[in-house]
């Protein structure tokens, strides 16, 4: 539990600050502007895999919670970790949504 909130809570600053994963060798030649561009479809698509991630785990936090899961030594209820990833992912999709304006305007700028 404490390895998956702490993946979860690290996706926000990645995206802030362009540290995900990405494929350099397919960029290392394209423009500026074609960069921009492909950063701009990252923002979105981290958009996107955010609000459905909030949306699906919201609701396996209930289903985790009405079957009363726990842990299998310590009896911590699992859906108790669902409660600080669901606040990185808002925080992921309020980063993702900054990182597309910002990719937007200097896409705009050329």
């Amino acid at each position: 539990m404490g390895v998956a909130v702490a993946v979860f809570s690290f996706l926000p600053y990645c995206q802030l600050v362009g540290a995900n994963v990405s494929a350099d060798i397919f960029t290392s030649g394209a423009s500026r502007r074609m960069i921009a561009f492909f950063t701009l479809l990252g923002s979105l698509v981290a958009l996107g895999f955010a609000l459905l991630l909030i949306w699906r785990m919201y609701f396996g936090m209930l289903d985790q919670k009405e079957y009363d899961y726990t842990t299998t030594i310590l009896q911590i209820p699992h859906w108790i970790a669902f409660i600080p990833i669901l606040i990185s992912l808002a925080l992921l999709a309020v980063a993702a949504f900054l990182t597309l304006l910002r990719d937007a305007s200097i896409l705009s700028k050329g």
